[in-house]
């Protein structure tokens, strides 16, 4: 090769070189940029007094990160940052970012202390039973909304009864409540409501059908209101047990003296034994059964003997009593 080749060939080479060098340099430039590329985090929760950029953007600078936006929403509540509001702050931080479409928003929410419908509940029932309220019982309150009491984060689980005032004729009662103590009442609040007095009913373990009997096994005691007592409601598990749905029985639930009957003991048809009793002498014969019948049902019999139709009572598996 020639000496201008040469030099030829060493020129092409450190170009190519330099335009490879460029485009990587771009290429990881890009890289670094795309990494760096800011984006709003959709749901946030703060727990100090202070909103921060960086709470609402990913990818900032620290400057950027830390620059105050204003306060959070109160404990518990929830704010909603919209596109418009995003691109001001985005402006004001000098960050180069735009909405991708009008439903972009981030939500910011404040970290808080619970303190949940059962927390009251329960230091309602304690203050009751102190005042003498016996027995089995729930707190009904009288707004429909489940009440609760928001706290700040850095505050106990707890709830106090500064005043409670219970009507015994009515089940009623009103109180004050104060959370986190009576030492330290950071928000204090009133409810009202009643207490539902509880009855033991029987209900099935699992749901049977009709030709199911029902043993004492199948059976559990629950507690309801009194208030949710219906006429015909069977109250005792001995009431229940040994009996048949007239269809089906849900399980857990109360059971009506219509929905159950005692199981067939007789069939049409079957052959059985006719009991005549006067009180002082007992005599027994063949029958034929001209219907079902359950424990306790009053049935129509055919005295094979006789060929008359009598009327006895189902007394026990294929066994009719009559009495005169």
């Amino acid at each position: 090769m020639n000496s201008a080749a040469k030099i030829f060939d060493l020129t092409f080479r450190f170009i190519v070189l330099m335009m490879a060098l460029t485009v990587g340099v771009a290429i990881l430039f890009a890289g670094a940029r795309k990494a760096l590329a800011a984006e709003p985090r959709g749901m946030i929760t703060v727990s100090g007094d202070v909103l921060r950029a960086g709470d609402v953007f990913t990818g900032l600078t620290a400057d950027q990160a830390e620059y105050v936006l204003g306060t959070p929403p109160a404990a518990g509540k929830d704010m909603v940052l919209d596109a418009h509001i995003l691109t001001r702050i985005a402006q004001t931080i000098e960050l180069n970012w735009q909405p991708k479409s009008p439903a972009d928003k981030v939500t910011v929410r404040r970290a808080a202390t619970i303190v949940s419908e059962d927390d009251i509940r329960g230091a309602l029932n304690k203050e009751l039973r102190a005042q003498g309220v016996d027995g089995k019982f729930n707190v009904a309150f009288s707004d429909s909304a489940s009440p609760q009491i928001i706290l700040p984060q850095d505050q106990p689980q707890t709830v106090a009864i500064k005043t409670l005032r219970f009507d015994a004729q009515k089940d009623w009662f009103e109180a004050i409540l104060v959370a986190p103590s009576l030492a330290h009442p950071v928000i204090e609040t009133p409810v009202t409501g009643k207490i539902q007095r509880l009855v033991p009913v029987p209900v099935l373990r699992n749901t049977m059908r009709s030709g199911d009997i029902i043993g004492a096994s199948d059976i559990e005691m629950i507690d309801i209101p009194s208030d949710d007592v219906q006429p015909g409601m069977l109250l005792k598990a001995e009431n229940l047990a040994g009996m048949t749905p007239n269809r089906f029985v849900n399980a857990g639930k109360p059971v009506r003296d219509d929905e159950v009957r005692h199981p067939q003991v007789i069939g049409r048809g079957d052959f059985i034994t006719l009991i005549y009793s006067n009180g002082m002498m007992t005599l027994t014969t063949k029958g034929k059964a001209t219907q079902d019948a359950a424990m306790g049902d009053i049935v129509h019999v055919i005295n094979i003997s006789s060929s008359r139709t009598v009327q006895g009572i189902a007394s026990g598996d294929h066994e009719v009593t009559v009495t005169e």
